[in-house]
C-alpha cells in the first residue's frame, strides 16, 4: 500500500512537472513566435552574428534590401559571405564592404552610411552594436529618400526653384571666393559685376498673368546662360533681377560689349503661351578693383543699375563714384520723409477745374506739397516714386484722403475734390474701407469726392480693380481716368470700366495748332462723351489752347496754369468764393471767371 502511495505521488509530480514544462513550452513558443513577429515587421533591416562570424538571426527585411538569395540565409552564412552578396548586386562597394566587416569583426559601436553603385543608388545607414557574448547586431536603414529631401533642401538655399540658377546668397558667396583666390594677393586680373533689371515686366506679369511671368523669367535665364562664357557667372536675385560676373576682361569695353549684346539679345521677341512678348533690360556694371569685397561690388553696380534706368531704360551704365553721393542723399531723402509723415510736415494744395460752360470752379484736384525745413517746397514728383518704393505710399495716401475730404467740406456744396490714387494705393486690399472711413469722419458726400487714378491702375488685376471701381461707383464715388495718353491709351479702357470722367493728358496739346493732334484730341473727346463721360483737358497755358479744344463743345472741364497754379487751401478758398459768389450773395450775385488766369 505504502509503495502505491509513493508511486502515485511519483506520478503526480512527474504529471505536474510535465504539465509545467509542457506551459512552459508554449510560453516559449508563443514568445518566440512574438519576436519572430517583430523582428520581420520592422522598417529596418536587422541581423545578429555570433561570436565565430556566422549568422544567428536575420529578419525578412534585410534578405529583401539585399536581394539575398533563401539558400545563402538558410545555410548558417559567415558575415564574410552576406557582405560579399551585398556587394555583388552593387548595393555597397567593395570599399564599404570591407569597412562593415571590420565593424564586425572588431566589435565595435557604430554607424557609417554607404551609397550602392546599382543604377538607382541607395544611400543606407548601417549601425552596428556588439553583443556581450560576442558577435555584433548590424541594423541598416534606406535613407535614400531623407538624403534626397535634404539635398534638395540645400539646394533650394542656394538656387532659385525657376530658374535653377544660383541665388543671390550663393552667387554672393561665389564673388567673394573668386575676389579673394583670382583678385587678392595683389593680383591685377580685371572682372565685371553687372546688375540687370528687365524693363516692362511688370505689366508683362500683370496684364498676362504669373504663370506666363514665370515662363518669361525661364526664357531670360536660358538666353543669358547662352551668352557667356564657362567662366562667367549667372545668377537671379528674385524678381526681375538678375546679376552677371564676366571674369577676366581686358577693359572696360568688354563689360561694355557684352552688357550692349544683352540689352539686345532680352529685347528680342519672345513667344510665351501664343503671346509675343516684347522686354528690354536696363544694366549697372561695376569693375573689380584691388581689395574690393563681394558687398561692395554689388552695392556699386545696383547705383549703376538706378542711374541707367533713370537715363530712360534700355541702356548700361557704369559705377563712379560719384553715384555713391547721390544714393545717400536719396538716403537721407527717406529718413527725412519718414519724419516728415510723423511731424505733419505736407500740406495740400489745390488746382481747380473749369467748367467750359459757366466758367465756374467745379473740381479742385489735391496736390501733395513737402514743406521741408532745409529744402523747403518739395513737389510731388520727387515724393511719390520715393514713398512707393519704401512702402509708405498707403500711409501718405490715407493722410491726404481725408486732409482732403475734410478740407472740401469748407468749400461751396456744388464743388468736389479729385484725389489721385497711385496703383499701389489703389490695390491695396481695404482702400474701400478707407475711402468710406474718410467720408464718415468728414462728413464729405459721396458724391463730392472723385479718385482719379491712372492707366496702370487698371492693367493691374483688373476683376478685381473693376470691382472695386464698381463698388465706389455704386456708393456716389466719382471716377476719373488721369493722363490719359501717356501709357497703353487703350480705348477698351473707356467702356471696361465704370469710369465718369476722362482726363486727356497735357501731351495731347503738343502741336495742337495743325490738323492731326487736334482730330485725334476731339476723337478722343467725342468718343468718351458719347460713352457718358465728362472730359477734361489738362495743361492750358494760353487763351489760343483753350478756343480750340472747347471750339466743337466736346470738353467739360479745362485745367491749367491759364486759371490757375496749384494754391494753398486759403487761397483756393477765395478762388471759389469769386467763382461761386461770396456766402449770401444772391444768384444774381455769383462772379463768372474769365478765361484768364484767376489765381
Amino acid at each position: 500500500m505504502l509503495s502505491f502511495h509513493g508511486l502515485r505521488a511519483i506520478n503526480l509530480t512527474l504529471h505536474s512537472l510535465f504539465v509545467e514544462a509542457l506551459l512552459t513550452g508554449e510560453r516559449e513558443a508563443a514568445l518566440a513566435n512574438q519576436f519572430d513577429t517583430a523582428l520581420n515587421n520592422m522598417p529596418h533591416g536587422l541581423c545578429m552574428f555570433r561570436a565565430d562570424g556566422r549568422l544567428a538571426v536575420m529578419n525578412h527585411r534585410f534578405s529583401e534590401m539585399m536581394r539575398l538569395r533563401d539558400e545563402l540565409v538558410k545555410g548558417s552564412p559567415t558575415a564574410i559571405e552576406i557582405v560579399s552578396a551585398c556587394v555583388a548586386i552593387g548595393a555597397i562597394s567593395a570599399a564599404n564592404g570591407r569597412l562593415i566587416l571590420a565593424e564586425i569583426e572588431n566589435s565595435l559601436a557604430g554607424e557609417i552610411v554607404t551609397v550602392g553603385d546599382e543604377a538607382v543608388p541607395r544611400s543606407l545607414c548601417w549601425t552596428f552594436q556588439p553583443m556581450a557574448d560576442g558577435g555584433a547586431v548590424v541594423l541598416i536603414e534606406d535613407i535614400t529618400e531623407r538624403r534626397n529631401a535634404e539635398a534638395r533642401i540645400v539646394h533650394l538655399a542656394r538656387y532659385d526653384e525657376l530658374t535653377a540658377l544660383p541665388n543671390r546668397v550663393n552667387f554672393r558667396d561665389e564673388i567673394e571666393r573668386i575676389l579673394e583666390t583670382e583678385h587678392g594677393g595683389g593680383k591685377t586680373r580685371l572682372s565685371a559685376l553687372l546688375f540687370i533689371d528687365l524693363d516692362q515686366f511688370k505689366q508683362i506679369n500683370d496684364t498676362l498673368g504669373h504663370p506666363c511671368g514665370d515662363r518669361l523669367l525661364c526664357s531670360v535665364a536660358e538666353r543669358l546662360r547662352d551668352m557667356l562664357r564657362p567662366e562667367d557667372l549667372v545668377a537671379r536675385f528674385g524678381g526681375d533681377e538678375f546679376v552677371v560676373f564676366q571674369q577676366n576682361i581686358a577693359s572696360n569695353e568688354d563689360a561694355a560689349a557684352l552688357a550692349r549684346r544683352i540689352v539686345d539679345r532680352l529685347s528680342d521677341r519672345y513667344l510665351i503661351d501664343h503671346h509675343v512678348v516684347e522686354i528690354g533690360a536696363s544694366i549697372g556694371i561695376a569693375v573689380t578693383f584691388p581689395g574690393v569685397k563681394a558687398d561692395i561690388l554689388l552695392k556699386n553696380a545696383d547705383m549703376a543699375l538706378y542711374r541707367a534706368k533713370a537715363d530712360g531704360r534700355g541702356t548700361y551704365c557704369f559705377f563712379r563714384e560719384e553715384m555713391a553721393h547721390t544714393v545717400e542723399a536719396r538716403r537721407i531723402l527717406e529718413l527725412d520723409l519718414r519724419k516728415a509723415l510723423a511731424n505733419e510736415e505736407f500740406e495740400l494744395y489745390y488746382q481747380p477745374l473749369v467748367n467750359l460752360k459757366t466758367g465756374k470752379i467745379t473740381t479742385c484736384e489735391a496736390l501733395l506739397r513737402w514743406n521741408h525745413p532745409v529744402r523747403g517746397t518739395v513737389s510731388p514728383v520727387d515724393i511719390i516714386p520715393v514713398a512707393e518704393e519704401m512702402g509708405l505710399i498707403v500711409d501718405l495716401g490715407r493722410w491726404i484722403l481725408r486732409k482732403a475730404c475734410m478740407e472740401c467740406m469748407l468749400w461751396p456744396e456744388q464743388v468736389s475734390v479729385a484725389i489721385n490714387f497711385s496703383s499701389q494705393q489703389f490695390h491695396q486690399r481695404d482702400v474701400l474701407t478707407e475711402v468710406r472711413y474718410a467720408l464718415e469722419v468728414s462728413g464729405l458726400p459721396a458724391r463730392r469726392l472723385e479718385i482719379e487714378i491712372t492707366e496702370s491702375s487698371l492693367l493691374r488685376n483688373t476683376q478685381w480693380t473693376h470691382d472695386a471701381l464698381q463698388q465706389l461707383h455704386a456708393e456716389g464715388v466719382r471716377i476719373s481716368l488721369d493722363d490719359f495718353g501717356t501709357g497703353y491709351s487703350s480705348l477698351s479702357y473707356l467702356h471696361s470700366f465704370p469710369l465718369q470722367k476722362v482726363k486727356i493728358d497735357r501731351s495731347f496739346l503738343e502741336g495742337i495748332d495743325s490738323d492731326r493732334p487736334l482730330t485725334l484730341l476731339r476723337g478722343v473727346a467725342r468718343l468718351s462723351t458719347d460713352l457718358g463721360m465728362s472730359v477734361v483737358v489738362e495743361g492750358i497755358e494760353t487763351n489760343e489752347q483753350l478756343e480750340l479744344i472747347s471750339a466743337d463743345g466736346t470738353v467739360t472741364e479745362a485745367q491749367g496754369y491759364l486759371f490757375s497754379r496749384p494754391v494753398p487751401a486759403i487761397r483756393i478758398r477765395q478762388l471759389l468764393a469769386a467763382s461761386h459768389g461770396r456766402r449770401g450773395a444772391k444768384d444774381g450775385d455769383a462772379i463768372v471767371l474769365p478765361i484768364r488766369s484767376i489765381a
